[in-house]
Order: structure tokens, then sequence, then C-alpha cells
């Protein structure tokens, strides 16, 4: 009999840190986001439209990968605001597989000449964040109203730190690897300068 309990509590153990392991459930009351990277029309270089995509092999953010990509969507929770309010400030989920976005810091240079070392953001989506590296951020992502000029402006993607009030910082993508196609969707901070053979943009939801 003693035994017996002791493989059921063992079991019901095993179970309790499967389910804490499990991503949460969705967010029914959210309103979905299919992002959209825009580099502005006057933006010298080029200038085009195209969806976001989750890179299968790295889980990082990328676009320009599949030809006729539609988007895929995510969500953020934030139990504060009211149900269908567009406005959002959490962590955020993507809707088909409930993998977490998050932001992994490296080290990059600016423009300057010599150029100077900042700490820039990879944004991916994933099971599990990485627990071994430090920095990494999770849980404020927002959705916040952009001014891009003129007439031109919308619901846009940001993230919210203590040096990102206003705008929640500055999405940019740069090469997947020299002379690719393929451009990796990445983040900084207001306050950090422009990273090398990089080009802004913006990342409209709806």
């Amino acid at each position: 009999m003693v035994s017996f309990i002791f493989k059921s509590l063992a079991i019901l153990s095993l179970a309790a840190t499967f389910v804490s392991g499990t991503p949460v459930p969705p967010d029914t009351t959210a309103p979905r986001i299919n992002m959209r990277v825009w580099t502005h029309p006057r933006n010298p270089g080029f200038a085009w439209s195209h969806h976001a995509e989750i890179d299968q092999a790295t889980n990082e953010v990328v676009v320009n990968k599949t030809a006729g990509y539609a988007g895929f969507n995510s969500y953020i929770t934030d139990p504060t605001v009211e149900v269908g309010s567009p406005w959002r400030h959490g962590p955020m989920f993507a809707d088909d597989s409930k993998d977490k976005a998050f932001l992994v810091p490296y080290t990059g240079s600016d423009t300057q000449s010599p150029p100077v070392a900042h700490t820039y953001y990879q944004l991916k989506f994933d099971k599990k964040i990485p627990k071994k590296v430090d920095g990494i951020l999770s849980g404020n992502f927002t959705v916040l109203g952009r001014d891009c000029g003129g007439q031109c402006g919308g619901l846009a993607l940001g993230y919210s730190t203590p040096t990102t009030p206003t705008y929640g910082g500055q999405y940019f993508i740069v090469r997947q690897s020299p002379g690719s196609n393929v451009w990796k969707l990445q983040w900084r901070e207001d306050n950090v300068p422009a990273a090398a053979d990089s080009t802004a943009v913006f990342v409209w939801v709806s």
C-alpha cells in the first residue's frame, strides 16, 4: 500500500512538472496580430512591405523568406485593458503553436567610424526561453500608435523598457547572411544608434 502511494505521488509530481512547463492557454479575448514589416518609401536603398515569418530552423523572426507568405497570427496577453481594445502591453505568443516571443541580446557594431559596440536584440519565438542567456526581454511587448509622417501611421509593435517609453524602441532588419535576400527582424532601444548594415522598419499590426 505504501509503495502504491509513493508511486502515485511520483506520477502526480511528474504530471505537475509537465503541466508547469507547457505554454499558457490561448487568450481568446486578445486581438490577433499579423506583423507586416515595412520600410518607408523615402528610405534610402529600398522600400518594401512583407509579412514577418518564423524561420523553423532557427526560431528567428525573418522577412522575405517564403514567396507570397501571408503572415502568422500572434497575440499579446494584457489583463489590464478592456476586452477587444487594440492597445496591448505584455508577453506575446504565436497563435498556432503558443510559442512565446522574446528578444535575445547580442553585441554588434554601429555605423560610426571607428564603430562602437552596442547591445541589439533578435526577435524569436520558441517553446521555452533560454535560461543560460542573460538579458533576454519577453514580458513587455506593446501595440501602440506610430506616426510615420504626413497621413502615414497606424498600430505598430514595440517593446517597453525604461528607455523606450514613447514608441517602444526601433525595429530594424539585417541580412540573415552576406548577400542573402532573407532579413532578420531585430530591435534596439531608442538611445542606441543604428546597427551597421541595418535598415529601420515599422512593424505594423493588423
